[in-house]
């Protein structure tokens, strides 16, 4: 079942709502969502980058860049360098 199906409310209820609580449609709050989970186990693991893309639900290590860039402002190796695991 889809989040709108199982909340009971159309995609366009739940985008107004995400839009005006958070300032982002659902899909953008999905992606900023993901990439704070790729960003724990970046920090907490010795993971690959790919393997931590395909965990967090990202379709692709492409798609988990582009999304990292956008809501961190760096890529997730440069993430992962800075905020390594010890």
């Amino acid at each position: 079942a889809t989040i709108t199906e199982r909340l009971s409310v159309s995609r366009q209820r739940l985008d107004k709502i995400l839009r005006k609580r958070y300032g982002m449609n659902a899909s953008e709050f999905l992606a900023s969502a993901r990439v704070e989970m790729a960003k724990e186990r970046l920090r907490s693991s010795h993971a690959g980058e790919s393997n931590v893309a395909r965990l967090c639900g990202f379709s692709s290590m492409d798609e988990m860049e582009k999304s990292f860039r956008r809501f961190s402002g760096c890529t997730p190796y440069q993430y992962r360098d800075k905020h390594k695991v010890g």
